[in-house]
């Protein structure tokens, strides 16, 4: 496939240099979605986790991995593992699983589908987890260190189309797919569906969860309006917040992803 979107002129006065760097990233890129293979075995253990509400295993002394955590652990190895960019790969693995937990979480209470939303919210940055694949592929090889601005671009601009590669790799069903492409425009969409809705803000409740000292005045209020749910109802998701982080935490520190 094409990554179009990367293969622009470069401005005026370049060396070329800048043309070759946005043709290595789109090698990398379809090199990365043509990896994928199929839809992975242990994703099946992981959706029916969040279509039953199984609650994400807590830190274990005994550190025994039960098979959802093991599940994850290899989800988290083949989709969102970038070597030489480990931090931002792991920001991004945290942020997916605790956006899934609470999208599973949200949707039970706002009548949508646990298991659709649960993956959605799961795989919601899988296409800049990707991306941040490629540009690490590319500092490797040249080598040479992308700034921050130049990595966050390159993923922005790459996302869709990986995102995509991704739902067609893995036979995603319509419903997810459509989640994947819907969570980022609610607000801007007359009747976005209840999972999408669940998605936008689970994502939203898990900035809160994992990044509690950056506080987000009034979400639970815009929560329960564009959710229409009740206090009690926002007071049962956000009980949720402190296991889920002490689970998230664990599942990010005890286990690094192979290499």
């Amino acid at each position: 496939m094409a990554f179009s979107l990367l293969r622009q002129a470069p401005e005026r006065g370049d060396d070329g240099r800048v043309a070759a760097l946005f043709a290595s990233l789109s090698r990398a890129a379809e090199s990365a979605a043509a990896a994928l293979g199929p839809r992975p075995e242990a994703l099946r253990g992981i959706v029916d986790a969040l279509s039953t509400g199984t609650a994400l295993p807590a830190p274990d002394s005994a550190r025994r991995r039960p098979p959802l955590v093991l599940a994850l652990d290899a989800l988290r190895a083949g989709l969102f593992a970038a070597p030489g960019r480990d931090r931002e790969a792991r920001l991004l693995w945290r942020e997916a699983v605790a956006t899934a937990w609470l999208s599973a979480a949200i949707a039970r209470l706002a009548g949508g589908s646990p298991g659709s939303a649960g993956l959605a919210g799961l795989l919601h940055r899988a296409g800049e987890a990707l991306a941040l694949r490629a540009v690490a592929a590319v500092e490797a090889a040249e080598p040479l260190r992308f700034d921050a601005a130049s990595v966050q671009a390159a993923c922005t601009t790459l996302e869709p189309e990986l995102a995509a590669a991704l739902a067609r790799a893995w036979r995603l069903p319509p419903l997810v797919g459509a989640t994947l492409q819907g969570w980022r425009r609610v607000g801007e969409v007359p009747s976005p569906s209840a999972e999408a809705r669940a998605v936008h803000f689970g994502h939203a409740f898990a900035s809160q969860v994992l990044f509690a000292e950056f506080p987000s005045p009034g979400l639970a209020e815009a929560a329960a309006a564009g959710l229409r749910l009740d206090r009690r109802e926002i007071a049962r998701l956000r009980g949720l917040f402190g296991p889920l982080k002490l689970a998230v935490e664990s599942l990010s520190a005890e286990a690094s992803p192979p290499r």
